[in-house]
C-alpha cells in the first residue's frame, strides 16, 4: 500500500514537471515570437531567457524544430544588435 502510493506521487510529480516546462516553452516561444516581430520591446536579459527556456529541453539537440532554430537565431541577432554600438 505505501510503495503504490510512492509510486503514485512520483507518477503525479513527473507529470506535473511535463506539463509545466511544456507550459513554460510554450509561454518563451510566444514572447519571442512578439520580440521578433516587434510587437514587444524586451531588454537583454528577457531575450536570454526567452532563448534558456526555448533551449532548456534535454533532448533540443536532437528533437529541435526548425522554428525553434530560427527564433534562436533571430533573438540572438536582435541581442547583438542592442549590445554593439551602431556607428
Amino acid at each position: 500500500m505505501i510503495i503504490e502510493l510512492l509510486v503514485l506521487v512520483v507518477l503525479v510529480l513527473v507529470v506535473t514537471r511535463i506539463v509545466l516546462k511544456d507550459t513554460r516553452k510554450r509561454k518563451a516561444r510566444a514572447e519571442a515570437d512578439r520580440i521578433i516581430t516587434g510587437k514587444q520591446l524586451a531588454t537583454e536579459a528577457q531575450i536570454n531567457k526567452c532563448i534558456t527556456v526555448i533551449l532548456s529541453v534535454k533532448s533540443w539537440a536532437v528533437n529541435q524544430t526548425e522554428s525553434d532554430r530560427e527564433r534562436v537565431k533571430r533573438l540572438r541577432n536582435i541581442r547583438e544588435e542592442m549590445v554593439t554600438p551602431h556607428s
